[in-house]
């Protein structure tokens, strides 16, 4: 009788208890996690039939872009789920393979001359993708995804397919796009530059040229009104101000020029100067602060300006160097 009493107790105890309550928020949050874990959350999984035409190389860059990849919830209607879809950025690898002029570029480049297939020359950048690729940095996409039901929990989402499918497209883009910068890409061989090469700057003469400003590139013209050396130089630079007494060295080069805005827009103005060895071809750098010499100058559309420079001068050759602009000159003290 008494076992008969405790079963029922047990009964009535346990038969009481309340199931967890449902809660879609959380089975939704949930459904998120396992995918950012173990992606194995798909009623129907499109990989096999995603991969059935691909080459192995195409397959082993995706795999890992796929298993790199995770999802954060955006929002939601019923069982149409848009998340943000992280993997990797497209600016960020585009630059980094671009940059490989000498691997990568060249390669490409080499392919193309051999007259390799477009197959075996894209398994090369698939490849090259899967070396780097993850190193770079991840920007998301939205993507919407739609669950099987709402009710119930576990959630399951229906199926992987926009994901390859978002993934797919990125890939292609950025492939084509790679292999097309590579194919019509020229390298500008470097030349060594002597003393005749060499444009040469004369005092009191116009000269027109290219001047760079961040990206932009515009006309100006230059005209070398003084240089002076040594003593002159100090004595031009006390004259500015007296501030500047006790920062003067015998090295000193003072130069004086105008600067005209042949472009339509203005432009802020920093000296191209530089102390130079032409033997070397080796340019120097100082950071030489004096009063009455500034680093920037504002220069209006079709103005002239007048603008002191100091350097210091240990080889004794001074150039005007614009890499952007390719433009070089070498100045005549004389």
């Amino acid at each position: 009788m008494k076992k008969i009493v405790l079963l029922v107790l047990l009964f009535l105890l346990t038969g009481c208890q309340k199931e967890p309550e449902f809660s879609y928020d959380d089975t939704l949050n949930s459904l998120i996690s396992t995918f950012n874990s173990t992606q194995d959350c798909f009623v129907e999984d499109y990989t096999e039939e995603f991969y059935v035409d691909k080459s192995s190389s195409y397959r082993k860059l995706m795999e890992l872009i796929y298993k790199e990849s995770t999802m954060k919830l955006v929002n939601y209607n019923n069982s149409v789920i848009t998340v943000e879809y992280l993997y990797w950025d497209y600016e960020d690898v585009y630059n980094s393979v671009i940059n490989d002029t000498d691997g990568f570029i060249y390669d490409i480049q080499n392919l193309d001359k051999l007259g390799i297939a477009q197959s075996e020359i894209n398994d090369y950048v698939y490849d090259y993708l899967s070396i780097m690729i993850t190193q770079c940095n991840k920007s998301t996409r939205e993507i919407t995804l739609e669950i099987e039901q709402t009710t119930t929990a576990p959630f399951m989402f229906i199926s992987n397919k926009e994901l390859y499918t978002s993934l797919e497209v990125d890939l292609s883009k950025l492939v084509y796009d790679v292999e097309q910068y590579a194919l019509g890409y020229e390298k500008i061989e470097e030349e060594s530059v002597t003393e005749q090469e060499l444009k040469v700057f004369e005092k009191d003469l116009i000269y027109l040229l290219n001047y760079s400003q961040g990206e932009d590139i515009v006309p100006i013209s230059i005209k070398v009104l003084t240089v002076l050396r040594g003593e002159d130089a100090q004595n031009k630079l006390l004259e500015l101000s007296p501030n500047n007494e006790g920062l003067l060295y015998d090295n000193h080069v003072y130069i004086e020029y105008e600067v005209c805005n042949y472009s339509l827009n203005d432009i802020v103005f920093q000296s191209k100067f530089f102390e130079a060895n032409a033997e070397t071809h080796e340019l120097f750098t100082d950071n030489i602060q004096l009063a009455g010499i500034s680093e920037s100058y504002a220069i209006t559309p079709g103005s002239t300006i007048v603008v002191r420079d100091v350097l210091l001068s240990n080889y004794g050759d001074l150039v005007w160097y614009d890499e952007q602009a390719f433009e070089l000159y070498i100045l005549n003290q004389e």
